[in-house]
């Protein structure tokens, strides 16, 4: 089963996915935790910082690359009977260009089916999506330290973001179920949550 994360910068998708993993191992499932982008992704820095937000079309095509590779080992992984969490996937690229792109459609329609177009050159779709909501403005409270690419997070552009990833959830696109969860709760509680949404939807916990 391939379970993906999914939330803005800050919501606790990587303490998430590994709380995860504790208890499906307890359980004595196989679990292969992963995340994108990947390390190998990284070769990309300089490009990121020279282009940052500017050239939307490059990023994207980066990021695609980056899944296309990934996807053949998360394949690889789901046919040796492993559960794959995936600590972002098709969404994030959804939500992170898709608002940079947004204004170069004429409505919302065309935009999302030209994305979700896109993205389905990879055909590694996930059975359930958790998806921690968070506000950005909070996001903006907690945010200490420095962050790999602050490119991406002023508060404007969060909220588009914010707005970008609840379209693709209404839609229903990128994932065979959604799970939504309240990202400012305790962490105990998100955990709860999110195992509620993997029984509900994949019938993993006897």
């Amino acid at each position: 089963m391939f379970i993906a994360i999914e939330g803005i910068d800050g919501s606790g998708k990587s303490t998430l996915a590994s709380s995860i993993e504790k208890v499906l191992s307890s359980l004595n499932y196989r679990v292969y935790r992963t995340y994108e982008p990947t390390d190998k992704f990284l070769e990309n820095q300089v490009i990121l910082e020279k282009s940052g937000r500017d050239e939307p079309l490059l990023l994207l095509s980066l990021f695609l690359k980056d899944r296309i590779e990934h996807s053949n080992e998360i394949k690889r992984q789901l046919d040796m009977g492993n559960i794959v969490i995936c600590d972002r996937y098709s969404l994030s690229t959804f939500a992170y260009q898709g608002a940079l792109l947004r204004n170069n459609f004429e409505d919302d329609k065309s935009w999302i089916e030209w994305m979700e177009n896109v993205l389905s050159i990879v055909r590694v779709i996930p059975d359930l999506t958790i998806y921690l909501d968070l506000d950005p403005k909070e996001f903006m409270q907690r945010k200490v330290g420095n962050h790999q690419y602050e490119m991406f997070e002023n508060e404007e552009y969060l909220c588009s973001v914010y707005d970008t990833y609840r379209k693709a959830i209404d839609h229903k696109i990128l994932s065979k179920s959604y799970h939504i969860c309240d990202a400012s709760l305790p962490r105990n509680m998100v955990l709860e949550c999110a195992m509620n949404g993997i029984k509900s939807n994949i019938n993993l916990i006897k």
